[in-house]
């Protein structure tokens, strides 16, 4: 039997993608990347080449991210080396290959699928701490602000299936029911950022998607929007006190602006050290605020302020190109279901330490893929 190294690659991270959210119930996904990586290398049979762009950048980025490990004041920063290592190495295999429309429908698919997977995940094994769903056999991301990423993509690419598919009426039903599961465990997690970037994105897929009927018929749009400003109230209302009040309490952002200040001071008394980086995980010396909380300190609760103070300014420099510039991409190329994604998820990690996370892995992934490409531009 032979294996079509054109379809494989796209065969297999589907399939990474809809089992991903195993890893909430065993520590699978190193495995996952380790196996991805050696397949992927296997179908480059002949020289293995790098495309240029945000491609290399991601490459540089990889390579400045491990040698932050080696000046890392943390004690674990082989470990996460190591983890860094496979998430990028992946990443980087994962988009030398081009996608055309109908590989990359297939990766819209397997979100769908992986939401519900996350779904059935927290119904299992979902248990309530401090008034919070988590996930109690959780091996890795837990915490119920990072369990509402996870719903960012397969809401989008829900909403799209609905829209702009012509699937028949029942698998749309099916999605519609993924979507309000969905955003029942959204609620049940508590989490103000998971809350709001997950209305948000189906809110500007739902901006876009109508921008004709919003255009040519105003009185049509206004009835709309008066319809789901009434059942956002009317589902308000249901939400218990709990959960309200934790849903619109700014207490943490407190701690969390504390500890960035005090990132920034150490920045601004080392510009060296803020050029190339504190070191890998370097954010708990250097602030007070785990004080607090009896332990010592605490990380910065910002992918991004993370990047700059672990990694520096080179850091940051890559992370956020390959970011603005991709995002920019897929617009030209009316991808606008990545780009909503890409905003909401970056919303979400403005408040979360999170970037070795599969959320975040798959939002680089879906950025730096070439759909449809022909001819693209390669160095070797």
């Amino acid at each position: 039997m032979t294996i079509d190294s054109r379809k494989a690659p796209v065969e297999l991270i589907s399939l990474f993608i809809i089992l991903s959210p195993l890893e909430h119930v065993a520590r699978v996904e190193q495995i996952g990347y380790v196996f991805l990586i050696g397949v992927l290398l296997l179908l480059f049979s002949k020289k293995l080449t790098l495309k240029r762009g945000s491609k290399l950048i991601l490459v540089l980025f990889t390579f400045h991210l491990l040698a932050c490990c080696v000046w890392s004041p943390a004690s674990n920063a082989a470990a996460s080396g190591f983890t860094k290592l496979v998430v990028y190495l992946f990443l980087i295999l994962a988009v030398q290959f081009d996608y055309t429309e109908e590989d990359y429908s297939r990766l819209k698919k397997a979100f769908i699928l992986q939401g519900w997977i996350m779904v059935a995940i927290c119904l299992l094994f979902g248990n309530f701490q401090n008034n919070r769903l988590w996930i109690s056999s959780s091996s890795s991301s837990a915490d119920p602000n990072y369990l509402s990423t996870w719903f960012i993509f397969p809401l989008v690419y829900a909403c799209d299936e609905i829209v702009n598919t012509n699937e028949n009426k029942i698998w749309k039903l099916i999605v519609a029911i993924e979507m309000i599961a969905i955003y029942a465990c959204v609620f049940l997690t508590a989490s103000r950022s998971g809350f709001v970037t997950n209305i948000l994105v189906v809110a500007l897929y739902a901006i876009y998607s109508f921008r004709e009927t919003i255009r040519k018929n105003p009185i049509k749009a206004l009835l709309i929007i008066a319809v789901v400003a009434i059942a956002c109230i009317t589902v308000t209302n249901l939400i218990p006190d709990y959960l309200l009040q934790r849903l619109t309490s700014t207490h943490s952002m407190g701690s969390r602006g504390r500890v960035w200040r005090e990132l920034l001071s150490a920045m601004n008394s080392n510009w060296f050290q803020s050029i190339i980086g504190f070191g890998d995980g370097a954010t708990v010396f250097y602030n007070t605020q785990g004080a607090i909380y009896g332990m010592g300190g605490l990380v910065a609760h910002n992918t991004f302020m993370d990047v700059m103070f672990n990694n520096g300014l080179i850091g940051i420099g890559y992370f956020l190109t390959i970011i603005i510039k991709e995002i920019l991409n897929r617009l030209r190329e009316q991808k606008i279901e990545i780009v909503i994604g890409a905003v909401g998820m970056c919303m979400a990690i403005f408040t979360l330490s999170a970037l070795t996370t599969r959320p975040v892995s798959f939002m680089l992934l879906l950025l730096l893929i070439d759909i449809n490409v022909e001819n693209s531009q390669i160095i070797g």
